[in-house]
């Protein structure tokens, strides 16, 4: 459990450091260093998660390296899921890749939407923790990356609703 509590303050500290700089609203090496640690800690977890062994199992000893509708039913996963799986596993060897492309799709758009729209970046940094958003998706994998796309589509909902539908139309 510390090392959940080390993360967050990390992560926090340098989003006070980017408020105190004032750089909340510019895109710098801070940024790169927090949604790489999100990402990196994220993706290395190791049987964290209610449904982990599914996932590991799926990916590991159903998926193979050979697009099948026949793997594809037996996954009882969403196609956009399985498809994601299936492109991880011709990308990358690693039986923990699917983790590493959940945790990229999860995270990023939903920090890029927080320094974006927030008014008080730091503060937002510190409630996706308190309130559990960033360790959530440890559980919910598939539902989480939906929801942050969604998430990030919101900032078009008023400005451009055609990429806010392509966005959710996935």
């Amino acid at each position: 459990m510390l090392i959940y509590l080390l993360v967050v303050l990390i992560v926090c500290f340098i989003a006070l450091i980017m408020k105190k700089k004032n750089l909340e609203r510019k895109w710098t090496f801070f940024d790169a260093f927090i949604l790489l640690f999100l990402v990196v800690f994220s993706g290395i977890r190791f049987n964290v998660g209610s449904d982990y062994e599914s996932y590991y199992y799926i990916y590991n000893n159903i998926i193979s390296s050979t697009f099948s509708l026949d793997a594809y039913n037996a996954t009882t996963q969403e196609f956009g899921f399985y498809l994601l799986s299936y492109i991880t596993k011709k990308i990358s060897d690693s039986p923990y890749g699917i983790f590493w492309v959940s945790a990229v799709i999860t995270y990023v758009p939903i920090y890029i939407r927080m320094k974006k729209d927030s008014k008080d970046f730091a503060f937002s940094i510190l409630l996706f923790f308190l309130l559990g958003l960033y360790t959530i998706p440890f559980n919910t994998i598939r539902q989480w990356i939906a929801i942050a796309i969604n998430f990030y589509s919101l900032r078009y909902i008023d400005t451009n609703k055609r990429n806010f539908i392509i966005l959710n139309c996935r």
